[in-house]
């Protein structure tokens, strides 16, 4: 017991110094971000246990809006012996090239009513400075949603589909995708649209490289990995949220699960991630705009000169179609590289 308690408190210990660490650089570190305990299962019974799971912003340097980093914490106090710590470090080694399979036959619904996770998240977004509009969703829809993804409503990519019609970050911004009903469908698009889900429960049906849960308005993309990245040609790891970058045409990856993600929103993590994509007037601008437009630019965001002053470049609404349309065709042209799929809009 002496054992266990000098064990917590060292984790303890490492927690606030990580959280004092990032107040003395100015990188974002939460305590929600230090989870200990987690459970990563290795199939088969099997499993990792970290001390805790770590979510950390960096910084950055010359105005690249820095990483989510993401880090399993293991604490030993040199009371580990050599065999239990080297089949501790094996089992990292597998949890890094762990797959999870498909449990055989149909799946079984994965949908309940309660949700405690969205009474949470609200109490979130009502504490957050970020503005952010709640559209009201449709429940058929995000029932059927959520079966078909086979998500939990007591997660918060759950409570948003089952309770929502998705959330209007920073006056349109970033539109996190729910399931609206018809009388918002026009202001925003719903998850099972964007993904191309079947209108009916197909139990054969994978997101495939990874699910779409958010477009920006420059035609950014986030989306959250699917479970084999490397065989999708994707950075990260399964279940990481990814972003693909209108400015730089490829994929990043932010070191962070979807929670942490959209903790990270709600905490103001936007106005440096985008610090050199915005201007001024820039919401007034995006206001007016639907979930269904997008801001083109000329010369691309993409292009030496947008870079050098985006000022100078011009910008006009467009159908987030297009805009995604063009950015595929701009990758295809450059390099011969697909993005693969950026939602269907």
């Amino acid at each position: 017991m002496r054992l266990d308690i000098g064990h917590g408190l060292t984790v303890t210990e490492t927690a606030l110094a990580f959280l004092q660490d990032a107040r003395h650089h100015g990188d974002l570190c939460q305590p929600p971000d230090w989870i200990p305990e987690v459970h990563h299962s290795l199939g088969g019974g099997e499993a990792v246990i970290p001390d805790a799971l770590l979510y950390y912003r960096s910084r950055g340097t010359s105005g690249d809006g820095g990483s989510m980093l993401r880090a399993l914490v293991e604490m030993d106090r040199a009371t580990m012996g050599p065999e239990r710590l080297a089949a501790k470090l094996g089992a990292y080694a597998r949890l890094h090239q762990y797959v999870p399979a498909p449990p055989p036959g149909p799946p079984a619904p994965a949908v309940r009513e309660e949700s405690p996770a969205w009474p949470l998240l609200l109490q979130e977004l009502s504490g957050t400075d970020v503005p952010v509009e709640v559209l009201p969703g449709d429940a058929e829809t995000g029932r059927a949603s959520l079966l078909q993804l086979q998500v939990s409503a007591r997660s918060n990519l759950g409570g948003i589909v089952l309770n929502s019609g998705g959330l209007l970050v920073d006056s349109g911004w970033l539109r996190i995708f729910g399931s609206p009903g018809d009388a918002h469908a026009e202001r925003l698009p719903g998850l099972a649209e964007i993904n191309a889900m079947p209108s009916t429960f197909d139990p054969a049906w994978q997101p495939g490289a990874g699910l779409v849960i958010a477009h920006d308005v420059l035609g950014g993309v986030f989306a959250l990995n699917g479970g084999n990245p490397r065989a999708a040609g994707r950075p990260g790891e399964p279940g990481e949220i990814l972003y693909f970058a209108p400015d730089s045409l490829g994929w990043e990856a932010l070191g962070a699960g979807h929670s942490a993600w959209l903790s990270w929103i709600l905490s103001g993590g936007l106005q440096e991630f985008y610090g050199g994509l915005r201007w001024g007037g820039w919401r007034s601008e995006v206001s007016v705009l639907n979930g269904r437009q997008g801001l083109s630019f000329f010369p691309p965001l993409w292009s030496a000169e947008a870079r050098q002053d985006l000022l100078a470049a011009s910008r006009r609404a467009v159908p987030m179609a297009e805009l995604l349309g063009l950015s595929r065709d701009s990758c295809l042209q450059f390099d011969g590289a697909d993005p693969g799929f950026l939602g269907v809009a």
